[in-house]
């Protein structure tokens, strides 16, 4: 009696699965982006919106963090649906994070224009002629996106 092995795929998951989890996805305002003036760190000023300034003179308006928090069920999901079409061989490592990823980004900019945030001070309202959180000239909105890298 004789053993045959016949690999019916198994291989080309687990060379997919290591594939992905080699990657990682990045969503957010990336290091290097500048302010829409080209004078400030984005990142940087993003996180002062996100977690406040030191002080308080800029109160916290998270957008990132409240993002996934409130769409967590909706990212799990997609997570499991892209991981069994990894698994089916319709879509590359690479492509179920650029989905991922640009599904995320949507919900961070959706988040931004829709969030319910501490209101501006008054002096803010006149500058910026705007009783808007978070957008002035939009910029750091169209700055949100993903990267995928090498872990």
């Amino acid at each position: 009696m004789s053993v045959i092995d016949k690999d019916l795929g198994w291989k080309k998951i687990l060379l997919s699965m290591r594939k992905m989890d080699a990657k990682a996805v990045k969503i957010g305002i990336q290091t290097g982006d500048k302010t829409s003036d080209g004078k400030e760190d984005l990142a940087y000023v993003a996180s002062l919106h996100e977690f406040g300034s030191p002080g308080g003179k800029i109160p916290e308006r998270s957008f990132i963090r409240t993002a996934i928090d409130s769409n967590e069920r909706k990212i799990d999901s997609l997570f499991d649906k892209l991981a069994l079409k990894i698994l089916s061989g319709s879509v590359s490592a690479r492509g179920a994070l650029d989905v991922m990823g640009l599904a995320v980004t949507g919900m961070i900019q959706e988040q931004i224009t829709d969030g319910d945030y501490v209101p501006l001070a008054p002096a803010t309202i006149k500058r910026k002629g705007s009783d808007k959180p978070l957008i002035d000239t939009g910029h750091m909105r169209q700055s949100v996106r993903h990267v995928i890298e090498d872990k």
